[in-house]
């Protein structure tokens, strides 16, 4: 039986947004509200379980496989995708219990060493 679900029952974090017109999502779950458009912020669903990061990251290494290349753009897109799951790795390991952490890394094929390297791969916040 599906549930259904609503915004309250979804946990939701502010998120700056670009103005360019050709700025992607920054995610697949972003939810585009009325927000965005006055407050420049719009609302990101943040994976909380850890079926929800298997997927999320799933996506993530298959889009980054698709991104290799060798031309400069190719490059650029496949850095950026790498940090991006870098960042995703920092929140998993901050939403999930060691069990199911350890459990992620596995059902992904990572090592410790391979998680650790994408979560380096994260910018640091501007100041």
């Amino acid at each position: 039986m599906h549930e259904r679900v609503n915004r309250k029952m979804m946990q939701l974090r502010r998120v700056p947004i670009s103005r360019r017109p050709d700025a992607a999502a920054p995610h697949s779950l972003v939810t585009e509200t009325r927000e965005e458009e006055t407050t420049g912020h719009r609302l990101e669903y943040q994976p909380q379980t850890l079926d929800e990061w298997k997927t999320v990251l799933a996506k993530d290494f298959l889009t980054l496989k698709r991104l290799e290349g060798l031309d400069v753009a190719s490059r650029l897109r496949y850095n950026m995708k790498e940090q991006e799951i870098g960042q995703h790795c920092c929140q998993a390991g901050e939403s999930l219990a060691d069990a199911e952490l350890s459990l992620l890394k596995q059902t992904l094929g990572l090592d410790e060493h391979q998680w650790h390297a994408y979560k380096s791969k994260v910018s640091p916040e501007p100041e």
